[in-house]
């Protein structure tokens, strides 16, 4: 039996000539496709698994095996070769008709900031971004800083940093984290300084600070458990570096004001006021501003003298910080010395860390007396400081109302230290009798 095939139909002619052209096609392809095998390592040789390679300018590649070996299919013999690899620089490899590739990857430090340690495990920067804020000492807030947050006012969403007595040397700086968690709890964060939780800002002085993290989310601050419900901030002292020894001074000056002062009457004002109101005035014949009497501007220093340096097994940093603050009351000071001595060695093979951190300050505080400038806004203008002799000026103890009844009344009285060599003033009951 034969079998006849009528070749001459339209549709089957179209059918052989677009096989045709699939099959040379595929063919030609095949041709110009060369296998590249290879293995890729670290700086130190070890294969690394699960490396990406892909062919420049397509979507074809693949993904090297658990010992760093790999197999891809590269159109013409000059194809490039796109490696990546979390925590190490992305690399093109150019192929050249090569057959066989060793691929050497090299580390990218900028890349340890995709993991992050946060309590007990690793999380990738990207999913704690908002929950997690470092702040560098380049970044500081500059001048003369007298609460170590207050290096970072500003610098971090969500962490209020406020003095609601700035003047005031003495007070320390107020902060909120992550608000309030209990009704007379303590709502602040968990103050952490070189590994240390519960540590104390005053003992650290603000130019030896390295660095600043604060820890906003719960999973983030969870190794320091219950303390750390309203956050915590890490604080990282300065260290030595290897290299020659290096001396630094650091300094500030820095002055306050009153930027507006109540208007007050003066003596002459108030003499005045009563001659046209056909009233007494009990005159001392004096024209005293008491506000001026109980406040100063005052000047405040800071300065700062370190020491580091060290080798690539041990490492030093020594600083002495000297502050001197004063309030704008004349009483309200502090005087506040600071040293701190660090080393670190490492031995046994660099199998032991051995750190050492001593740290002293000194402080001598003067505190206010803030019913001294309230006091100063009620005292007669007419009264004099001191009296003709030089001594202070004291209220006789008994007065007479403008009825003639006596009447007790308080005398002026010391405020402060001793060493603040002036008085404060407590008002008069009586300041004008009609005539």
């Amino acid at each position: 039996m034969r079998i006849f095939t009528n070749w001459s139909h339209p549709g089957l002619q179209w059918l052989l000539a677009i096989f045709l052209i699939f099959n040379v096609g595929t063919q030609v392809l095949a041709q110009n496709e060369a296998l590249i095998t290879g293995i890729v390592v670290d700086e130190k040789g070890d294969a690394l698994p699960g490396v990406t390679i892909l062919v420049k300018g397509s979507t074809q590649g693949v993904v090297s095996d658990g010992d760093g070996k790999y197999s891809v299919n590269v159109p013409g013999s000059k194809g490039v070769l796109v490696v990546s690899y979390v925590g190490f620089l992305t690399q093109e490899v150019a192929v050249n008709g090569s057959a066989t590739i060793r691929i050497t990857l090299a580390g990218d430090a900028k890349a340890l900031n995709e993991v992050v340690v946060i309590g007990y495990g690793l999380q990738k920067r990207e999913t704690v971004t908002g929950s997690i804020a470092t702040v560098k000492a380049e970044d500081f807030n500059a001048g003369l800083i007298a609460d170590p947050l207050t290096l970072i006012s500003g610098k971090v969403a969500g962490l209020t940093v406020t003095r609601p007595n700035g003047s005031d040397p003495n007070a320390g700086a107020q902060f909120s984290l992550r608000g309030a968690t209990t009704v007379y709890g303590y709502n602040g964060p968990l103050i952490v300084i070189d590994g240390v939780p519960g540590g104390d800002l005053q003992t650290i002085a603000p130019s030896d600070i390295a660095s600043v993290d604060v820890l906003k989310d719960g999973s983030a601050a969870a190794i320091y458990g219950s303390r750390a419900t309203g956050g915590v901030i890490i604080i990282t002292t300065k260290k030595g570096k290897a290299g020659a020894p290096t001396v630094t001074y650091s300094g500030n000056v820095s002055f306050d004001q009153v930027a507006k002062k109540y208007d007050m009457l003066t003596g002459d004002q108030y003499r005045q006021l009563g001659a046209d109101n056909n009233l007494t005035v009990d005159d001392r014949g004096a024209n005293t501003d008491w506000f001026k009497e109980v406040t100063r501007t005052p000047v405040s220093q800071v300065h700062n003298v370190s020491v580091s340096g060290g080798n690539d097994k041990t490492n030093y940093y020594a600083s002495v910080n000297y502050r001197d603050f004063k309030g704008m009351d004349k009483v309200t000071d502090r005087e506040s010395v600071n040293g701190t001595v660090r080393l670190n060695t490492k031995a046994l093979n660099d199998k032991l860390d051995f750190a050492l951190n001593l740290t002293n300050t000194f402080d001598n505080r003067t505190f206010a007396n803030y019913g001294a400038i309230a006091q100063s806004l009620n005292m007669l203008p007419v009264y004099p400081v001191r009296n003709a002799d030089g001594t202070f000026l004291k209220i006789p103890i008994l007065l007479t109302n403008c009825n003639g009844t006596r009447l007790p009344t308080w005398p002026i009285t010391p405020m402060g230290r001793k060493k603040a060599n002036f008085w404060a003033p407590y008002p008069r009951p009586t300041a004008f009798c009609r005539r």
